[in-house]
């Protein structure tokens, strides 16, 4: 019998199918349910009023918002505003570019359909993303815990941990595309068959269509699905996913094709390389933005400089790590000490954990993230880590758990109280987040007042060069480019060619942007006159 047993849960492994969730009673399911409804509605009421000027709402935002607006007035996938210099457009507005298009077209459809403005609707798509990465989560560990209020309770965590609660309330593509590929994960793991690798590969897709990050989960997903099936199933499951995945990206690849001449061209590469390409300008990653200057990409770097590259990756790892346990625990040393101690009990029942086909995908799932992060890690952001950081807090629940279960009595209760410790000072960092990012911002409630001042009373049609474009042409609906970091030649030129008759910059940073502007500058450029926080140059005739 018991030969029997073991031979029925082999094949059980062998097929994928292994789970200890046991069904659930109509009162808890209701229970349930109505609680995740509540919550999506607390956080439709939680999104802010007047956004554009909230916390959450940053320069990529404003960028979004742009590109959002253009599609919801019928005008495409256009942006009239130039941040990144170096792309060297050949006219304003200028395709989009810098991102894959699922979020600001979502936001100009929901604006549409809910007839409000496409700055709420970011705010709200991330919110209830938000919402979606709770229910996701809640099934995945209920199929591996059976405990349906382990589940509850991770899933509340890992919804409120600080980085995807900041995600949540920032006008950002992250929230969406992690808990879309969180809930493709939990399709795959909970589901049966050639239809749940549909759904996973659609919702994959989704999320690549987000972020292009979200590729870096497929192929943890494929270890794990090779690992967990026989090789014929494995084949086919996998190949119905990728498949699935192809077609629903292929949209934009088509589109990206008939725009740029490439189906694969993206500002990815750019993004992933600006501190290497910062190094090689020695200056910082703000000046490469602005730079005119084309960069090598990375397979020419490669070819060309291999041993300066692999020096500046090495240089980076310490920062990396540095960065990464700062932002992750809200530069608090306290929470950052508490999180690795809950990451090092896990590797106390390492025998019990990390054998698993589920530790070496998520496994290969951070080292993938980690691995392509260390290009770009002196402008690391946490809303890069995605599903690597639900999966790393997983981690750290499911060993709080299992040693709450094992440890004596007196070492639980140290332990219990040290996690209430941890939880009350995330609690708290949720909190501010909170404030700041639903409430307005004095800096950004600056700029919109000045950029619109500068806008009716000085720039009228024309074009100006201001520091942060993308929030001046979303605040007054005019075309902006960025000042560039070239010479006094390269600028006039720059400035002749694309017809921006105003120089707007900063007061208090003039220099920063060029050493003794108003000397320098003339003749050729005259100053004009000051509006709020701007000094405004106008092009001599």
């Amino acid at each position: 019998m018991a030969v029997r047993m073991s031979q029925s849960a082999s094949a059980e492994i062998a097929g994928g199918r292994t789970s200890n969730r046991t069904p659930l009673s109509s009162v808890i399911r209701l229970t349930l349910i109505c609680c995740l409804l509540i919550y999506a509605i607390l956080r439709t009421i939680w999104v802010p009023s007047d956004g554009a000027v909230s916390g959450g709402f940053s320069h990529d935002s404003a960028y979004l918002s742009i590109v959002s607006e253009q599609v919801r007035l019928g005008h495409g996938l256009v942006n009239p505003a130039d941040w990144l210099l170096i792309l060297h457009p050949r006219a304003l507005p200028m395709p989009y570019h810098n991102a894959n298009p699922g979020f600001p077209l979502l936001m100009a459809a929901t604006a549409g359909m809910l007839h409000l403005d496409v700055v709420r609707c970011g705010f709200l798509i991330s919110a209830l993303s938000n919402v979606l990465l709770v229910f996701a989560v809640f099934e995945i560990v209920l199929h591996f815990a059976g405990n349906w209020r382990f589940a509850a309770l991770s899933s509340v965590v890992v919804a409120v941990f600080p980085s995807n609660w900041i995600d949540s309330l920032s006008l950002l593509p992250d929230a969406l595309s992690t808990s879309l590929a969180v809930a493709a994960i939990a399709v795959l793991i909970c589901g049966r068959g050639p239809f749940a690798a549909v759904i996973t590969g659609l919702l994959l897709g989704t999320a690549w269509l987000n972020r292009s990050s979200a590729i870096l989960t497929i192929p943890p997903i494929l270890w794990w699905i090779f690992r967990t099936r026989p090789r014929v199933a494995a084949l086919k499951t996998a190949g119905c996913l990728l498949a699935v995945f192809a077609v629903v990206i292929s949209p934009w690849l088509i589109y990206t094709y008939q725009v740029w001449g490439t189906p694969f061209r993206s500002d990815a590469g750019i993004y992933l390389m600006q501190n290497y390409y910062a190094h090689l300008l020695h200056g910082n990653v703000d000046q490469f933005w602005r730079s005119l200057d084309t960069q090598p990409p990375l397979a020419v770097v490669l070819e060309t400089h291999p041993f300066d590259f692999v020096a500046f990756y090495l240089h980076n790892l310490p920062f990396l790590f540095y960065f990464m346990r700062a932002s992750v625990s809200g530069w608090d040393k306290m929470v950052a000490l508490l999180y690795l101690l809950f990451t090092a009990l896990g590797f106390l029942r390492w025998r019990v954990y990390c054998r698993t086909p589920e530790f070496e995908a998520g496994a290969l799932m951070l080292i993938l993230t980690l691995g392509i992060l260390d290009i770009r890690a002196q402008s690391f952001e946490q809303r890069y880590l995605g599903p690597a950081l639900v999966l790393w807090v997983l981690w750290m629940l499911l060993a709080l758990r299992d040693h709450l279960r094992s440890l004596h009595w007196s070492l639980q209760a140290a332990l219990a109280v040290v996690a209430i410790l941890c939880g009350a000072l995330v609690t708290y960092q949720d909190f501010r987040s909170f404030q700041f990012r639903t409430q307005a911002d004095p800096i950004l409630v600056a700029w919109r007042r000045d950029t619109r001042a500068l806008a009716s009373e000085v720039v009228h049609g024309g074009r100006v060069m201001i520091q942060n474009p993308y929030f001046y042409t979303w605040f007054t609906g005019k075309t902006a480019l960025s000042p560039p970091y070239a010479s006094k030649g390269k600028m006039l030129a720059f400035m002749q060619y694309y017809r921006a008759s105003y120089l707007a910059l900063p007061t208090i940073s003039m220099n920063y942007f060029y050493p003794r502007a108003t000397q320098q500058l003339a003749p050729e450029l005259r100053l004009l006159r000051q509006v709020g926080e701007f000094t405004v140059f106008e092009a001599a005739p």
